[in-house]
Protein backbone atom coordinates (compact mmCIF):
# COMPACT_ATOMS: atom_id res chain seq x y z
CA UNK A 1 0.00 0.00 0.00
CA UNK A 2 1.17 3.65 -0.89
CA UNK A 3 -0.49 7.03 -0.46
CA UNK A 4 -0.32 8.62 -4.21
CA UNK A 5 0.45 12.00 -5.27
CA UNK A 6 -3.37 13.00 -4.27
CA UNK A 7 -3.30 11.51 -0.94
CA UNK A 8 -5.62 8.28 -2.03
CA UNK A 9 -4.53 5.11 -0.48
CA UNK A 10 -3.53 2.71 -3.56
CA UNK A 11 -2.28 -0.81 -4.10
CA UNK A 12 0.67 -1.83 -6.15
CA UNK A 13 3.17 -5.29 -6.29
CA UNK A 14 6.17 -4.45 -4.03
CA UNK A 15 9.71 -5.59 -3.14
CA UNK A 16 9.59 -5.63 0.67
CA UNK A 17 12.42 -5.74 2.74
CA UNK A 18 13.04 -5.44 6.46
CA UNK A 19 16.00 -4.04 7.99
CA UNK A 20 17.71 -5.29 11.11
CA UNK A 21 19.60 -3.36 13.49
CA UNK A 22 23.05 -5.18 14.45
CA UNK A 23 21.52 -7.37 16.95
CA UNK A 24 18.93 -8.63 14.44
CA UNK A 25 16.01 -6.65 15.79
CA UNK A 26 13.69 -5.43 12.71
CA UNK A 27 13.62 -1.48 13.13
CA UNK A 28 11.92 -0.45 9.38
CA UNK A 29 10.25 -1.67 6.54
CA UNK A 30 11.91 -1.03 3.26
CA UNK A 31 9.66 -1.14 -0.09
CA UNK A 32 10.63 -0.86 -3.90
CA UNK A 33 6.99 -0.77 -5.60
CA UNK A 34 7.05 -2.73 -9.50
CA UNK A 35 5.79 -1.52 -12.61
CA UNK A 36 2.95 -3.87 -14.36
CA UNK A 37 4.12 -2.67 -17.51
CA UNK A 38 8.01 -3.57 -17.04
CA UNK A 39 10.30 -5.70 -15.59
CA UNK A 40 11.88 -2.85 -13.44
CA UNK A 41 10.35 -0.33 -11.24
CA UNK A 42 7.15 1.18 -10.58
CA UNK A 43 6.56 4.08 -13.03
CA UNK A 44 5.81 7.06 -9.81
CA UNK A 45 7.92 9.74 -8.15
CA UNK A 46 8.88 8.00 -5.29
CA UNK A 47 8.71 4.36 -6.28
CA UNK A 48 11.13 3.31 -2.87
CA UNK A 49 9.67 4.06 0.35
CA UNK A 50 10.52 3.45 4.15
CA UNK A 51 8.69 3.34 6.98
CA UNK A 52 9.72 5.55 9.95
CA UNK A 53 11.87 3.81 11.81
CA UNK A 54 11.00 2.04 15.08
CA UNK A 55 14.65 2.61 16.06
CA UNK A 56 17.93 3.42 14.91
CA UNK A 57 18.97 1.91 12.22
CA UNK A 58 22.74 2.73 12.30
CA UNK A 59 25.22 -0.30 12.08
CA UNK A 60 21.91 -2.36 10.40
CA UNK A 61 21.36 -3.43 6.97
CA UNK A 62 18.90 -5.40 4.98
CA UNK A 63 19.44 -9.10 6.18
CA UNK A 64 19.89 -11.04 2.57
CA UNK A 65 20.32 -14.80 4.05
CA UNK A 66 23.01 -15.54 6.74
CA UNK A 67 27.44 -15.45 6.50
CA UNK A 68 28.40 -18.68 5.79
CA UNK A 69 31.95 -19.94 6.94
CA UNK A 70 32.54 -16.36 8.48
CA UNK A 71 32.18 -14.64 4.98
CA UNK A 72 29.68 -11.29 4.28
CA UNK A 73 28.95 -9.14 1.11
CA UNK A 74 27.92 -5.95 2.19
CA UNK A 75 26.20 -3.71 -0.75
CA UNK A 76 24.71 0.17 -0.31
CA UNK A 77 21.62 -0.85 -3.07
CA UNK A 78 19.29 -3.65 -2.91
CA UNK A 79 19.57 -4.24 -6.62
CA UNK A 80 22.91 -4.50 -6.03
CA UNK A 81 23.38 -6.65 -2.95
CA UNK A 82 21.38 -9.01 -5.03
CA UNK A 83 22.99 -8.96 -8.46
CA UNK A 84 26.39 -9.76 -5.60
CA UNK A 85 24.51 -12.38 -4.56
CA UNK A 86 23.17 -14.12 -7.95
CA UNK A 87 26.88 -13.14 -9.57
CA UNK A 88 28.71 -14.60 -6.94
CA UNK A 89 26.91 -17.14 -4.82
CA UNK A 90 27.70 -14.94 -1.75
CA UNK A 91 25.17 -13.46 0.66
CA UNK A 92 25.34 -10.21 0.55
CA UNK A 93 23.19 -7.82 2.79
CA UNK A 94 22.36 -4.03 2.14
CA UNK A 95 22.66 -1.06 3.63
CA UNK A 96 20.69 1.26 1.42
CA UNK A 97 22.75 4.55 1.73
CA UNK A 98 26.31 5.97 2.08
CA UNK A 99 25.66 7.17 5.73
CA UNK A 100 24.57 3.93 6.69
CA UNK A 101 27.34 2.11 4.58
CA UNK A 102 30.08 3.73 6.78
CA UNK A 103 28.56 2.86 10.34
CA UNK A 104 27.61 -0.74 9.25
CA UNK A 105 28.38 -3.70 11.93
CA UNK A 106 29.47 -7.32 10.76
CA UNK A 107 28.03 -9.90 12.86
CA UNK A 108 30.72 -10.83 15.28
CA UNK A 109 31.11 -14.57 13.68
CA UNK A 110 32.37 -12.34 10.24
CA UNK A 111 36.04 -12.67 9.63
CA UNK A 112 36.08 -11.51 6.02
CA UNK A 113 33.91 -9.09 4.23
CA UNK A 114 33.67 -7.99 1.15
CA UNK A 115 32.12 -4.13 0.58
CA UNK A 116 30.68 -4.17 -2.60
CA UNK A 117 31.23 0.05 -3.58
CA UNK A 118 29.12 2.52 -5.88
CA UNK A 119 31.20 4.26 -8.35
CA UNK A 120 29.60 7.16 -8.36
CA UNK A 121 30.04 10.06 -10.27
CA UNK A 122 32.45 12.88 -8.42
CA UNK A 123 30.16 15.99 -7.03
CA UNK A 124 31.59 19.60 -7.97
CA UNK A 125 34.72 19.11 -5.08
CA UNK A 126 35.53 15.24 -7.05
CA UNK A 127 34.27 13.14 -4.13
CA UNK A 128 33.08 9.95 -5.11
CA UNK A 129 30.68 9.19 -2.27
CA UNK A 130 30.62 5.77 -3.25
CA UNK A 131 33.98 4.75 -3.02
CA UNK A 132 34.72 7.20 0.19
CA UNK A 133 31.74 5.43 2.02
CA UNK A 134 33.49 1.63 1.48
CA UNK A 135 37.26 2.91 2.10
CA UNK A 136 35.61 4.59 5.66
CA UNK A 137 33.78 1.12 6.30
CA UNK A 138 37.03 -0.56 5.70
CA UNK A 139 39.29 1.69 7.41
CA UNK A 140 36.99 1.86 10.79
CA UNK A 141 36.63 -1.96 10.85
CA UNK A 142 40.25 -2.43 10.19
CA UNK A 143 40.60 -0.35 13.54
CA UNK A 144 37.72 -1.70 15.21
CA UNK A 145 38.20 -5.82 14.23
CA UNK A 146 41.27 -6.33 12.84
CA UNK A 147 40.54 -9.95 12.59
CA UNK A 148 38.58 -9.25 9.88
CA UNK A 149 40.08 -9.69 6.49
CA UNK A 150 38.07 -6.70 4.74
CA UNK A 151 37.75 -6.62 0.48
CA UNK A 152 36.31 -3.08 -1.10
CA UNK A 153 35.36 -4.09 -4.67
CA UNK A 154 35.07 -1.19 -7.43
CA UNK A 155 33.43 -1.39 -10.54
CA UNK A 156 35.79 -0.51 -13.23
CA UNK A 157 33.39 1.95 -15.06
CA UNK A 158 32.22 5.68 -13.16
CA UNK A 159 28.78 5.96 -12.62
CA UNK A 160 28.17 2.53 -12.15
CA UNK A 161 27.45 0.06 -9.09
CA UNK A 162 27.84 -3.79 -9.36
CA UNK A 163 24.13 -3.84 -10.56
CA UNK A 164 24.48 -2.02 -13.58
CA UNK A 165 27.52 -4.00 -14.20
CA UNK A 166 25.59 -7.63 -14.25
CA UNK A 167 23.17 -5.60 -16.40
CA UNK A 168 25.99 -4.58 -18.73
CA UNK A 169 28.07 -7.84 -19.26
CA UNK A 170 28.08 -10.86 -16.79
CA UNK A 171 32.29 -10.95 -17.89
CA UNK A 172 33.01 -7.03 -16.78
CA UNK A 173 31.05 -7.70 -13.42
CA UNK A 174 33.87 -9.98 -12.76
CA UNK A 175 36.54 -7.91 -14.55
Amino acid sequence: WYKNEAGNLCRAPAFVQMWQAPDGTPVNIHKIFLSVKTDGKAEMEKCKLMMKPTGRMTGGAIRIGEPAFGTLSVATGVETALSVTEATSQVCWSVLSDSLLRGFIPPQDVNHLTIWADNDTPDAQGRNSGVLAAEALARKLNQERPEIEVVVKIPPIQGKDWNDMLNLDRKAFYG
